[in-house]
């Protein structure tokens, strides 16, 4: 090598050892450098080399299989996610994310579909601190307007065990038909469980989480 090359690159490594903090392996380290440095520049060859230790490898997280990431497409549907989630082998590992918008339009088709489109006009699924909110816009049995707001905290125990846990209701003076509260809690188990009941359901949950209006769900299919 090119002596003036060669120096070049030892004063460059010398300087990156210094400016790395002062403990005996660098102090060392230096001395070396300084002695390199003065046979190099008379015409002596350099004795000994700098150890270098690599960078630990970067680990990159390994990304969940069958993700259903709809945040990233507005237009992309709840109840398509589900179907594919449950055309997949048993032990199938998935992740469902979805905003409230999302969410909302989920429960309201699932209401209407169930019979209660005379009763259910729309509504807002809200979804933070673990909660699931919907708020709706009624007509009740008497063909008076109104709303209803409805709460739920779902969580998983233990055993790895789906409760929807009902925080309360509130519907004013309206008249309901006697399938709507039943159903308001069926819609909620579908949207995360994916079916109306544990027993329907083909998976089981291992992450739940309702924040900043956004639903993640990750679990294994059964």
């Amino acid at each position: 090598m090119n002596r003036n090359l060669l120096l070049a690159a030892t004063v460059i490594t010398g300087l990156a050892l210094m400016v790395s903090g002062c403990n005996p392996q660098v102090d060392s380290s230096v001395a070396t450098f300084n002695a390199n440095a003065t046979r190099l520049a008379s015409g002596g060859q350099v004795i000994g080399t700098f150890v270098v230790t690599p960078l630990p490898p970067t680990i990159t997280p390994t990304p969940i299989a069958n993700s259903f990431d709809l945040t990233q497409d507005q237009t992309a549907l709840l109840v398509t996610a589900w179907g594919k989630i449950y055309g997949l082998p048993s032990g199938s590992p998935f992740e469902i994310i979805a905003t409230s918008g999302q969410v909302t339009k989920f429960v309201i088709d699932y209401l209407q579909v169930q019979g209660l489109s005379d009763t259910v006009k729309g509504g807002n699924v809200a979804l933070g601190q673990g909660q699931f909110r919907l708020d709706l816009a009624l007509v009740d049995t008497l063909g008076a307007n109104g709303a209803g707001t409805v709460t739920f905290q779902p969580t998983l125990d233990a055993q790895a065990a789906f409760k929807l846990n009902p925080q309360g209701s509130e519907f004013g003076s309206l008249t309901l038909p006697p399938g709507l509260i039943p159903s308001l809690g069926d819609a909620v188990h579908t949207t995360l469980m994916g079916a109306n009941t544990d027993t329907l359901s083909k998976v089981t949950l291992t992450g739940l989480s309702l924040e900043d209006s956004v639903l993640h769900v990750t679990g294994k299919v059964k």
